[in-house]
């Protein structure tokens, strides 16, 4: 008896060594994927819809799972990464565009993601100003930027997605949703007036930046070519299933508590406050826990993958001490700090608008370029796209071009 229950202990201490082993970039992906943004717009799903989207929740985590995934095929089997495809096998001016686009978009996104990050270290350290807070991330994220290894990034973001899951989770359990609801809440329909927010839940992970970065990253953690393969595909499954579980997460709080009270969010620190009177203070504060690795774990994102992407589009040899990879993760970490001290810590919605036009724009082109690297036959051979990955992009094609639209639309 006693055997057995040590070869069940053994083997559930292996399946977790095992699961452990394979993490990778993915968890970077998911860092990022996970920000101030995606926190907003699922705790908004969730209070003016209740459950009833939380299918789309997980649907937005299975596309982002398709839309990354071919960047591990690419990389594992050329030795080379997307944006140096994009340079070499569709045009030098391309991957240039790409990556100002990108980055524009980037500057500006990091300035909601330290405020996000900020504002909910503001709620767990009452005494300590949003600006100031924005100050000491921005010294964390250049610090880690400039030591330019890449394993010190992954490392910090494991464990910033791990608080993230715990908060969350924890949190949800603590609100006792309906099971009920949250069964039905997975049965797909969009309710009348809900089709924004059902896009904006793709929008927030499936973001043009990512598989480029992937990319980046896969090149620097796996040597073995097509061999690391199925690990790097794990990596990324697992992390998706994570995205999801998290996203619906935040979802169901909102859902639970605001829905039928009839309450909404403008951002995502209001969660943290309105949980407190019907959940208890314990629950604002996991949160909040959440909520600022949420938004420092998408910070680290972009100062430790963009200084290697500009050389990668430019043609030029990397090297983390440079002047280029300096000035881009300076840029990239003073510009949120000028916005927060010129505007009071707030958000300008210019500053807000620029970042969604540059990236629903050049989403369905990004999306595009995967579909002409991924279908070159002659360099992939059997890594290139079956019917099935182009049918699956493709209609994430779409979904993407209406996202493009709508927000056009809205915003012109």
């Amino acid at each position: 008896m006693m055997d057995t229950e040590e070869a069940v202990k053994t083997e559930k201490r292996s399946f977790f060594i095992r699961m452990v082993s394979v993490i990778g970039p993915g968890v970077v992906l998911l860092g990022n994927i996970v920000g101030p943004g995606t926190v907003t717009t699922a705790s908004s799903t969730g209070a003016n819809n209740g459950y009833l989207l939380l299918w789309c929740c997980a649907l937005s985590a299975f596309f982002a799972y398709v839309f990354n995934e071919p960047s591990l095929r690419w990389t594992l089997k050329t030795g080379t990464s997307m944006l140096e495809g994009v340079r070499t096998e569709i045009s030098p001016v391309m991957s240039k565009i790409t990556y100002i686009a990108i980055f524009s978009g980037a500057i500006a996104y990091q300035t909601g993601n330290f405020l996000g990050a900020s504002l909910a270290l503001n709620y767990l350290v009452p005494g300590l100003s949003v600006n100031a807070g924005v100050v000491i991330l921005a010294l964390f994220t250049v610090f880690l930027a400039i030591m330019g290894r890449y394993k010190a990034l992954e490392n910090t973001a494991s464990i910033l997605v791990a608080m993230m899951l715990i908060a969350f989770v924890v949190t949800m359990f603590a609100c006792k949703p309906s099971l009920t609801g949250v069964a039905n809440g997975f049965i797909p329909r969009i309710p009348h007036g809900a089709e924004i927010l059902a896009m904006g839940l793709v929008g927030t992970t499936v973001c043009p930046d990512n598989v480029f970065a992937m990319s980046t990253m896969t090149k620097n953690e796996w040597h073995n070519g097509l061999q690391d393969l199925g690990k790097a595909k794990k990596d990324l499954r697992i992390n998706m299933v994570l995205c999801g579980l998290i996203t619906c997460a935040i979802c169901i709080c909102a859902a639970t508590v605001l829905h039928p009270q009839g309450l909404t969010v403008s951002s995502a620190a209001d969660m943290a406050k309105i949980l407190v009177p019907f959940v208890g203070r314990y629950a604002g504060v996991l949160f909040a826990l959440g909520l600022w690795a949420a938004g420092f774990s998408s910070a680290i994102y972009f100062t430790g993958c963009f200084p290697e992407m500009f050389a990668e589009s430019f043609g030029k040899e990397y090297s983390p001490k440079s002047i280029p990879s300096r000035a881009i993760i300076f840029i990239v970490a003073l510009f949120p700090i000028v916005v927060c001290y010129a505007f009071s810590g707030t958000v300008p919605t210019s500053i807000i608008i620029t970042a969604q036009v540059l990236c629903t724009l050049i989403l369905p082109v990004s999306i595009v370029m995967i579909a002409i690297l991924m279908n070159k036959r002659k360099i992939l051979g059997e890594m290139a796209n079956t019917v099935w990955q182009n049918i699956c992009l493709a209609v994430l094609g779409l979904l993407v071009l209406g996202i493009t639209i709508n927000a056009a639309i809205t915003i012109f």
